[in-house]
């Protein structure tokens, strides 16, 4: 694409059809957290928990699972950094 025209053809097209547009930008956040609790639980305990090393690097497995048990429990929101676990030892 050429650069300076960006989303500007896009935006004149839809102008026909929609009546205004938002400047606001909008996210969303990723349930991480709940999804480690529920549909990727089984995948985390196999993949991270069933393991000595990640990286070439020992995992303490006992504090691994006590964080893994806090999650859990919700006495901590510890999604995302479980999350980098999960994706370096699908990674591997």
């Amino acid at each position: 694409p050429a650069r300076g025209i960006g989303k500007l053809p896009l935006r004149r097209a839809l102008a026909k059809r929609v009546s205004s547009q938002s400047g606001v930008k909008r996210g969303f956040t990723v349930p991480m957290d709940e999804w480690l609790r529920g549909p990727l639980r089984p995948r985390f305990e196999e993949e991270v928990l069933g393991r000595d090393s990640l990286a070439g690097l020992a995992l303490d497995r006992a504090a691994l699972r006590r964080r893994f048990e806090r999650h859990l429990a919700r006495k901590g929101n510890h999604g995302w950094e479980l999350w980098l676990l999960l994706g370096l030892a699908l990674w591997q």
